[in-house]
């Protein structure tokens, strides 16, 4: 098996495995983590309204995990396509999108790679990537597949890990020198993105230098229209003695305030983001 091969099979095993990710994080009002997600929907729903007509187009959700972007997406009245590569993910997202349309008419779900779209290209007005490349060996091969499906002037919404969020710092460093000792400066200077959990277990999840990740983006025929970062884990609070709904609303204050700085001093701060792209035709 080769070590693409391996990653995909790893991703999604754990996925099929996981009742956290199939939704039980979205219902956990005390769970910090649980949270970051619900705010991580929140933010890229406000993003597709500011930029994309529901009534305009189809919108692919390429790896739709539970389906909880195509129900809302599609309880706003758009037109959703999701696809994801975990048959556990598949039937949660058939639940989710079950009470979101009339019976019967729900939106399409397939099973699928990223990195091998079974559509035509152009044929999609907007698509989101959300929690996606990172569990990829390499990101230019899902861009150029989703560049493709897009058409002229389509919307592509992509969300991953910052690796230099502020409040992750203590964490990243150590990934950093260990990265250093094993690979040397060069190779870390110019690293898009780290490994930073599964290598334990065989695959690997990445977080990005969100600078080189929107370079790379640009390289893959996109243009930047909006991005943001969400998401402060005080984990310290826990050590203190501050857990559950207070850490969660002690998180969200800091988050409001980052988020609301001027100048988009804290764009490249949180621990998540999300970047809103156009497709501009290649050379």
């Amino acid at each position: 098996m080769t070590e693409r091969a391996g990653q995909k099979k790893g991703v999604r095993e754990f996925f099929d495995s996981s009742p956290g990710w199939r939704g039980d994080f979205y219902r956990e009002p005390d769970d910090p983590f649980g949270q970051l997600l619900v705010r991580r929907k929140r933010h890229v729903m406000t993003l597709l309204r500011r930029h994309i007509d529901p009534s305009h187009g189809l919108v692919f959700d390429a790896g739709c995990g539970p389906g909880e972007y195509l129900a809302a997406m599609a309880r706003e009245g758009a037109r959703v396509y999701g696809m994801d590569a975990s048959e556990e993910m598949l039937r949660a997202a058939a639940v989710s999108v079950a009470g979101s349309s009339d019976p019967g008419s729900g939106p399409p779900i397939v099973r699928g790679d990223i990195e091998r779209l079974p559509f035509r290209a152009g044929r999609f007005s907007a698509a989101l990537c959300i929690g996606v490349l990172g569990y990829l060996e390499s990101d230019r091969p899902a861009l150029s597949e989703l560049h493709t499906l897009l058409e002229s002037g389509g919307y592509l919404l992509v969300n991953v890990r910052n690796l230099n969020a502020l409040t992750s710092f203590h964490y990243t460093g150590r990934l950093k020198l260990r990265y250093l000792r094993r690979e040397g400066w060069k190779r870390l200077r110019s690293a898009v993105s780290l490994p930073t959990h599964g290598e334990q277990r065989g695959w690997k999840s990445r977080a990005y230098n969100l600078r080189k990740f929107e370079r790379v983006i640009r390289d893959s025929g996109f243009e930047r229209v909006e991005a943001v970062t969400f998401g402060y884990e005080l984990k310290v609070l826990s050590l203190l003695g501050v857990r559950g709904t207070l850490r969660v609303r002690i998180e969200i204050l800091v988050e409001n305030i980052m988020m609301a700085l001027p100048f988009g001093a804290g764009r490249y701060a949180g621990w998540g983001y999300i970047g809103v792209f156009r497709k501009v035709p290649r050379a």
